[in-house]
């Protein structure tokens, strides 16, 4: 099941290069991953998967992250 999850993560990274809109859903996909698999968050922290997001153009991704990330971090309370 790891090997799938892992999969589609590395799929879903291949949207952030898209437009706005795009980004936007696929940050919330690897959140939606993130809240369903907490070791694939401390494994994105690890590798600087949540710097990349971060390094986005548009402003309502990085809003987008940090909404995504106030959810799974109060669902790990």
């Amino acid at each position: 099941m790891k090997n799938i999850i892992h999969s589609i993560y590395r799929l879903l990274l291949l949207y952030l290069k898209k437009d706005c809109a795009t980004q936007v859903k696929t940050v919330q996909s690897i959140f939606l991953l993130f809240h369903g698999h907490s070791s694939f968050l401390l494994d994105a922290q690890r590798y600087g998967i949540i710097t990349k997001l971060f390094h986005s153009d548009y402003v309502p991704v990085k809003l987008q992250i940090l909404i995504s990330m106030r959810k799974v971090l109060q669902g790990e309370e």
